[in-house]
């Protein structure tokens, strides 16, 4: 997983809601274990309220078409009702395609449903935060989608650019055309750790959330 995971993040309210919508009589033993306080139900209607903070869930069962559209209307409900909402799926079959496609919906996260607790506690405390998270893949997809409907002009690309070391603007560049930490790494001949450290300034000097928006923000108009 990488994104928003990579950057040093402050401190975020671990006490708030963490609601589960699946279809199981009852949470996986790793949901638990990672959310002892969360509450559960089984469809979006019995869902009497939702904080502002909360963040919700979701249980896809397979990537079937049926079940994937009727995430999607799900994802763009509980928009409707509170566009601050956090939404995270969490599937038994990931898929690429489909995780873009809820991104572009709503969700802030995917992620596969047998997640251990650690990494679940993780995606938490990435959403919070306001990051997204997904895999690769995933990301790369949503980057190339996004680029052609936002992009940004040339004087503002500088100006931000002017805002960063020559290393770090190497940095950005290589995130804007959607390369991986690995790759970043591998393209300008240092560690991942460093790519990590370049990230975190360059988020931090920027204002950027995460990988996808630093792109569109470094994405020139044709």
């Amino acid at each position: 997983m990488i994104g928003a995971s990579e950057v040093a993040l402050p401190d975020w309210d671990s006490s708030m809601d963490n609601i589960f919508i699946t279809t199981l009589p009852e949470p996986m033993e790793s949901w638990l274990t990672a959310f002892p306080e969360l509450s559960f139900v089984a469809s979006a209607s019995e869902l009497v309220s939702m904080q502002s903070n909360a963040i919700v869930w979701l249980h896809q069962l397979s990537s079937h078409s049926q079940d994937f559209q009727q995430t999607i209307q799900l994802i763009q409900t509980l928009r409707q009702q509170n566009d601050q909402v956090r939404i995270v799926v969490l599937t038994n079959q990931p898929d690429t395609a489909q995780t873009v496609a809820m991104i572009q919906a709503g969700a802030v996260g995917a992620c596969h449903a047998y997640s251990d607790p650690t990494v679940l506690s993780k995606v938490q405390h990435v959403v919070a935060e306001g990051g997204l998270w997904l895999g690769e893949a995933a990301l790369q997809q949503l980057i190339e989608a996004t680029q052609t409907q936002v992009r940004s002009s040339a004087i503002s690309v500088d100006t931000l650019m002017a805002k960063l070391t020559r290393r770090e603007q190497q940095v950005a560049q290589q995130v804007a055309k959607g390369l991986t930490n690995k790759q970043i790494a591998r393209e300008l001949a240092i560690t991942e750790r460093t790519v990590k450290a370049h990230m975190a300034s360059i988020f931090e000097r920027l204002g950027a959330r995460d990988r996808l928006q630093l792109a569109l923000m470094l994405t020139q108009k044709p």
